[in-house]
């Protein structure tokens, strides 16, 4: 897979008609366009990545020429490149981040369990300081506004480009954070400024690290925004330009710009998304066989399967609030090179570029020697290495699924060298067409929601049937502030929960809306 990659054809998935949508999903190894005509695959092209973010794009949009003749609404990206800077430890902003709580109040500072290559990317200074509430929204220490200034000017003057600001249970009372945020902006005005309670959960540790995370990906994903807009008008593409988040749900450029954070493993969860689509199923098991990776996730209901909110969730080596699609995952995937005389597979840390067409034999090479794989042959090796390498390659795929099949059969295998899939022995595997390009049709096919989670005191029933209501219609704003459609929001999960282990009436409200992408012309 060293060139382009192409269709051209006509797809029925299991029903016609509604939006035309594009979808664009760029992974760390392959950048995938899909044209969807409802749920029909219209056209579909995977590329080979460079790194080059425009470059890339330009590539892909050039293998679809015809794609100028369609009235595109939408195009929906998945962001790849956040998970890789945050995996990598690059191209991320130097950040500070302030935690308001009582004094003494966490033997634990901000970055602490870090990896130490991202802090070292990030880290610009941290204080703790007084502030903060408990979850009945008691205060639990004044803010000391002098010690917030001069934190502001010393983390600019070391360089800071954000700052994340976290205060114990700000969920449910955000007041010393928002007071806290004006304080730094009259200090240092312009400086972006990341508040906890506006993105993640309750946890005080989980919280201030997506904050934080956010806060260092903002830079990078507002020169990302603008990149891809000017690649996309070149190419006469002016439809609203929406973003998948960790759920394969999505919300518009604006939104994005202020919590990239919700980005994170968007390819994970599009991938899942879209091999339903492609199957034609609302329940699956599902396995992304990758170029540098494999894994195994779950589709429930049409959407990926998550990770609890009492689970966090590691990004990498690091909890953070956010629902992440759940996924066991090994290192094989297409690109693991092997020895072509001997079939064996080599040292995983170091992979060509592409699944094929490196300069190193792969897995992949060997499955379209034996004719496993659609490709051009351009290696040549015995078959009896051939069949070695495939075999070692594929039990190991198979071991990823013993286990967790349980009921969700057949297996959906989906990736860049998801051919190798009917290969692995004792698993019924259903190989859809357009397999490679399920992140593309996963974003394509991905639509507004907005969540509200936060902690209440409540006198009485009543109150709390306001407070609900009211949180009910914040997400219904909030979704419609992710690109949707008013007249198409409804409310998909509403819920009170009583807090046993605190005193008194306290209750956790969780709100979920979803809706249809607002109609656009497509075109200039």
């Amino acid at each position: 897979m060293g060139t382009p990659s192409t269709t051209l054809s006509i797809h029925h998935t299991h029903s016609t008609g509604g939006r035309m949508r594009l979808g664009i999903a760029v992974g760390s190894a392959c950048l995938d366009l899909a044209l969807m005509h409802g749920d029909t695959v219209l056209a579909s092209s995977k590329c080979p990545t460079t790194g080059l973010l425009t470059s890339d794009l330009r590539t892909s949009l050039d293998s679809l020429p015809h794609l100028r003749e369609y009235p595109v609404d939408s195009i929906t990206v998945s962001a790849g490149w956040l998970t890789d800077a945050v995996r990598a430890g690059l191209g991320l902003a130097p950040i500070a981040a302030l935690r308001l709580t009582q004094s003494g109040g966490h033997a634990l500072g901000p970055f602490t369990g870090w990896p130490a290559a991202l802090r070292a990317a990030v880290d610009c200074g941290s204080a703790v300081l007084t502030g903060g509430h408990d979850l009945a929204m008691r205060q639990l220490a004044p803010l000391d506004n002098d010690a917030i200034a001069r934190f502001a000017t010393t983390a600019a003057a070391r360089g800071a480009r954000g700052i994340a600001i976290t205060a114990s249970s700000s969920p449910a009372a955000p007041e010393h954070e928002l007071v806290a945020a004006g304080i730094i902006s009259s200090q240092v005005p312009g400086l972006p400024i990341t508040l906890s309670h506006e993105i993640a959960g309750l946890g005080l540790l989980e919280r201030e690290n997506t904050a934080l995370l956010n806060a260092a990906l903002r830079p990078l994903a507002e020169r990302s925004i603008d990149e891809l807009r000017d690649v996309l008008n070149d190419y006469g593409l002016t439809a609203p330009l929406m973003f998948a988040r960790h759920d394969a749900t999505l919300c518009n450029a604006e939104r994005l710009r202020r919590f990239p954070v919700t980005a994170l493993e968007s390819g994970a969860a599009v991938a899942l998304r879209g091999a339903a689509v492609l199957a034609g199923t609302n329940r699956a098991m599902v396995m992304e066989i990758g170029a540098r990776s494999s894994r195994i996730g779950f589709v429930e209901n049409g959407r990926p399967l998550l990770t609890r909110h009492s689970e966090g969730m590691q990004v990498p080596g690091l909890r953070v609030a956010l629902q992440l699609p759940r996924t066991l995952s090994t290192p094989i995937g297409g690109a693991r090179t092997i020895d072509c005389r001997t079939g064996e597979l080599l040292d995983a840390h170091n992979p060509p570029v592409s699944i094929g067409g490196g300069p190193s034999e792969t897995v992949f090479d060997a499955a379209v020697f034996l004719g496993l794989a659609t490709a051009p042959n351009r290696v040549q090796m015995s078959a009896l290495a051939a069949r070695k390498a495939v075999r070692t390659a594929t039990e190991q795929l198979r071991r990823l699924a013993a286990g967790v099949a349980g009921d969700r059969t057949p297996i959906v295998v989906v990736g860049p060298a998801a051919d190798l899939g009917p290969a692995i022995t004792g698993l019924d595997v259903t190989l859809p067409d357009h397999a490679s390009c399920a992140p593309a049709i996963g974003a394509a096919m991905a639509e507004p929601a907005a969540e509200v989670e936060r902690v209440v005191v409540t006198g009485n029933r009543t109150d709390l049937d306001r407070s609900l209501t009211l949180a009910t219609e914040q997400a219904m704003a909030g979704v419609i502030s992710a690109g949707a459609d008013p007249a198409g929001v409804e409310v998909t999960e509403s819920s009170a929960t009583h807090i046993s282990y605190l005193p008194g009436s306290v209750f956790r409200l969780r709100v979920r809306a979803t809706g249809r992408i607002e109609q656009s012309g497509g075109r200039r």
